[in-house]
């Protein structure tokens, strides 16, 4: 050792992987790259302070308690190409979409994977954040067990498309050894190929805000406007994510577990051009249910964002010297957009389906199990 370095950035990777079964290492391999823009994973122990009578003040030996990993991440969606048989695995960030508690399954007919943002999720991810010093010839790995994140998805327009998730992880859950989370790799750093596809960009996105009777923007469902201009678009899952606490495991901790608790949320910026035709207070006062349907276009394939709520909070300012409106939406349970019976914020048990130019772009061949407040569909035509 000469007085190496650890370079922040260079000398960095991160792999991920769902797992089979909750909490047991993925079996990560050099094929389970992925593309971070950022990641953190720091380890927090519970030190029991024990602060007994004594002649002197304190100074007694600390107990060690529960023991989790924090994780923090973001990172970019890509549009991958669904051909052949397609699986969950070929959307390049399905770790993390697992890991968000988005449940994915796919359909081989129409070529779609599909991921619901569940209320109550009982799986995880693994994730390795491995770094290595300049001289290569020592590494530190951080292993993430049973990670679960509460997501943010967003975009600003002309950038790209951000995941971002903030959970833990499970700590010295195995043996109670600090290896199980902390462990020294050795030398040489691994030889990866990162996926092809860049992160999407949101340009020629076609944007629907619906009320069941109203197109806002112009058009019609099958071929809308763009009086409405989406400038930004925020979703935030909202989750809880909770260390749940038992006698028997090591470290403490049994498991990770992510409550949806509170509201999911939109934050959508507009730009108006036709003030007399969008009125977001009249449709906040009436209650009136609103579906934010984003459907983004990279050739032949595409990933729609589907939701629905009501506004519960209106500003309206201006940018660059445009009219502007930024909305609060609180998401609800969403419709049967096929008839649109039962309608939004009604039934907490209605699955996503498809209607005519509404709803899912497609409906999967097997219907949808899975119930949640948002879905995401990735399909290649």
């Amino acid at each position: 050792m000469a007085n190496e370095l650890y370079p922040t950035g260079a000398g960095t990777i991160v792999l991920g992987k769902t797992e089979s079964t909750y909490g047991t290492d993925a079996s990560i391999a050099d094929a389970n790259v992925l593309y971070m823009d950022e990641f953190t994973a720091e380890v927090d122990e519970e030190v029991i302070q024990r602060e007994g009578l004594s002649p002197q003040g304190p100074g007694f030996i600390p107990a060690m308690g529960r023991s989790l990993v924090n994780v923090s991440l973001s990172t970019e969606i890509a549009l991958p190409t669904l051909d052949g048989t397609p699986a969950v695995t070929d959307v390049d960030m399905e770790p993390v979409l697992n890991a968000c508690q988005f449940a994915g399954s796919v359909d081989n007919t129409d070529k779609s994977a599909t991921f619901v943002f569940t209320d109550y999720g009982k799986q995880g991810s693994t994730f390795y954040f491995e770094m290595f010093n300049d001289a290569d010839d020592e590494g530190q790995r951080v292993k993430c067990l049973g990670t679960v994140l509460s997501p943010t998805l967003s975009f600003e327009a002309g950038q790209r498309l951000v995941l971002a998730g903030d959970g833990q992880a499970l700590g010295f859950q195995a043996t109670g050894d600090e290896d199980d989370v902390i462990l020294a790799t050795g030398g040489g750093r691994r030889a990866v190929t990162y996926p092809s596809a860049e992160g999407h960009v949101a340009m020629g996105a076609t944007c629907k805000i619906y009320d069941g009777t109203n197109l806002y923007g112009g058009g019609t469902l099958g071929t809308p406007g763009d009086g409405l201009a989406v400038r930004s678009f925020e979703f935030a899952g909202n989750l809880s994510v909770s260390p749940q606490l038992a006698a028997q495991p090591s470290g403490g901790v049994q498991r990770i577990r992510g409550y949806r608790d509170a509201f999911s949320t939109i934050s959508l910026g507009l730009e108006v051009t036709d003030l007399a035709e969008f009125n977001p207070y009249a449709l906040k006062h009436d209650q009136t249910a609103i579906q934010v349907n984003v459907l983004f276009n990279e050739g032949t394939n595409h990933l729609q964002f589907l939701s629905q709520g009501f506004i519960t909070g209106v500003s309206m300012a201006d940018a660059d010297g445009r009219r502007t409106y930024d909305l609060e939406i609180q998401c609800a349970y969403p419709e049967d957009y096929s008839d649109g019976s039962p309608a939004t914020g009604i039934t907490p048990g209605q699955v996503f389906v498809a209607g005519t130019n509404e709803g899912l772009a497609l409906d999967p061949a097997t219907p949808l199990t899975a119930v949640g407040i948002a879905v995401l569909q990735f399909y290649t035509e």
